[in-house]
């Protein structure tokens, strides 16, 4: 049965192309292709910026396969990969620009590295996001990793891998058990050219400040119990009503954010960074839960923002005066730099047991991208 990534797909256009073999990031089977071309040992580049080539115009974040730059089994071999992939490829046979200041041969491409993954499981790490992670990765995208335990990012041979995942789980945990010395060895890694993918809980410990593995912090992190905005306190001087006596919390009138159970909310992306490849809505509509909301990194990029104004809840239950007051102008995705290499962090658990494909390339692009920017 055809599924998502196999009911289309292959090379149209020029066949065999005596140029390239160009395809755009808009569908998830994108990433994908360029996991695969790349693992195969193909040398594969993508455009920063809008390109021409064969008198077409190709978006942003488009992948390119140059012939010249790899062996004669380039042709069937993308072909196959494409149709496996469902992406829609164009082969072209001139790499002149007529009309557009950039081509395939210009400094908007950067040719990419072939990811070598770790999975971090065991204690710390929930065993649902742990699992949810696992299937998307290999069944959906045949994406294929190392799983490893929670202490070995901690002391083990990082120079094996360029990107580590940590999916959701528990902060407090992931702290006990890495510790300073584990955060310090996770960040030199980072530093000399890692890409770290944090998600959910895994974000909150990286943004504890003794792990410091990014600028932004936990919203409310350093609020006290009894604190609360001006809007609480007037709020608790309202008469309660029957329709928010089933709502209201006393923990909601605090400076914290009171835990949800997964409720939708829309997000604003940034969509000039390369981890929003494909991405040309300048909206998502995402899913959240728990209460490890992530302030605005001060010295990375806030790829994905909650909107500080205007539509922010779509449906799913909210705290009054807490879930919308705390999450606005917080941050869901942030690609922090250090070094020579990056942090992602989703505030969320992106891969929701396996049934939320709509953060899928988000986090794609960080696997496929991230050890070549």
């Amino acid at each position: 049965r055809a599924d998502e990534t196999t009911a289309f797909g292959g090379v149209s256009g020029a066949r065999p192309a005596r140029s390239a073999y160009l395809f755009t990031s808009e569908r998830n089977g994108a990433p994908r292709l360029a996991y695969k071309l790349l693992t195969a040992g193909y040398r594969v580049a993508i455009s920063e910026r809008t390109l021409e080539a064969g008198g077409r115009r190709f978006p942003r974040g488009t992948y390119v396969v140059r012939v010249a730059r790899n062996d004669s089994t380039v042709h069937a071999r993308v072909d196959q990969l494409a149709r496996e992939s469902g992406v829609d490829v164009v082969g072209v046979s001139t790499a002149f620009a007529e009309s557009e200041q950039f081509g395939i041969g210009s400094e908007s491409m950067w040719d990419l590295q072939p990811p070598r993954i770790a999975l971090v499981g065991d204690e710390g790490v929930s065993q649902t996001a742990y699992g949810a992670t696992w299937f998307v990765l290999e069944q959906r995208y045949g994406l294929t990793f190392t799983p490893v335990s929670t202490r070995w990012p901690g002391s083990g041979d990082l120079s094996r891998f360029n990107v580590i995942i940590i999916p959701d789980g528990s902060s407090g945990t992931l702290n006990r058990v890495l510790g300073k010395e584990g955060a310090d060895h996770v960040k030199a890694w980072v530093t000399a050219g890692g890409t770290l993918i944090t998600m959910g809980a895994a974000s909150a410990w990286a943004a504890r400040e003794n792990v410091s593995l990014t600028s932004a912090r936990i919203v409310g992190a350093d609020a006290k119990p009894d604190s609360g905005a001006k809007a609480d306190t007037a709020a608790a001087r309202r008469p309660i009503t029957d329709e928010l006596l089933a709502v209201t919390s006393p923990s909601a009138m605090s400076g914290q954010p009171v835990p949800l159970p997964g409720s939708h909310f829309d997000v604003i992306l940034d969509r000039t960074h390369w981890l929003t490849s494909g991405y040309e809505e300048p909206r998502a509509t995402i899913l959240l839960d728990g209460s490890a909301f992530l302030t605005l990194s001060k010295e990375g990029a806030n790829i994905g923002v909650f909107p500080k104004t205007g539509k922010l809840h779509r449906a799913g239950f909210v705290w009054p005066e807490n879930t919308e007051r705390l999450l606005r102008n917080s941050a869901l995705l942030i690609e922090e730099p250090t070094g020579s290499g990056h942090v992602v962090l989703f505030a969320n658990e992106p891969f929701f047991r396996a049934w939320w494909h709509a953060l899928d390339r988000l986090v794609l692009n960080a696997i496929v991208l991230g050890p070549s920017f």
